[in-house]
């Protein structure tokens, strides 16, 4: 489990999240925000030992991780966990899920998530600082789209401008 302070900067950035206060922020604060959530999510999940029991139906396995989430602080782990109990037992009762599902314990799976959100989070981070080094308006609300040079002139060309003098 988290240390207590981890644990009370966990539940300061969820209550953000909930409230709707992240939105307020300028775009690079929330990127560091995330990227801060996660690798505190990260460093969590680390620190729990656990074994499936082979015993027990993959449902419950995910039912049992999700419990342990549960006390990380992060509704969006605990949400995803318990979506993968809820598609277990759907594929348990014989409703099948189209997407691929990947075997293994259900914590190493836990932490692969947590692991492949950090690195999103990590990514959004360099491309709203690229933006914001480019000049690129981050006020909240703002209505400008960040684009990086290279998706912005790949093979897009801009759309062309008509002035007042030109014929219709």
């Amino acid at each position: 489990m988290p240390s207590k302070p981890d644990q009370q900067r966990l539940k300061q950035i969820a209550h953000l999240e909930l409230g709707a206060q992240l939105h307020r922020l300028p775009m690079q604060a929330q990127a560091r925000l995330q990227v801060e959530k996660w690798v505190l999510v990260v460093a969590a999940l680390g620190t729990i030992r656990l074994t499936d029991k082979q015993t027990m139906m993959r449902s419950a396995q995910w039912r049992r991780t999700a419990s342990l989430v549960r006390d990380i602080g992060s509704p969006e782990l605990l949400d995803w966990t318990l979506q993968q109990a809820e598609i277990a037992r759907n594929i348990e009762n014989g409703i099948r899920d189209l997407r691929p599902r990947k075997d293994g314990p259900t914590i190493r799976l836990t932490s692969d998530f947590a692991a492949a959100r950090l690195a999103k989070a990590r990514r959004v981070l360099a491309w709203v600082e690229a933006a914001v080094a480019s000049g690129a308006d981050q006020s909240p609300g703002a209505s400008r789209v960040f684009t990086s040079e290279p998706e912005r002139h790949a093979g897009h060309e801009e759309p062309a401008t008509r002035t007042d003098d030109e014929p219709g």
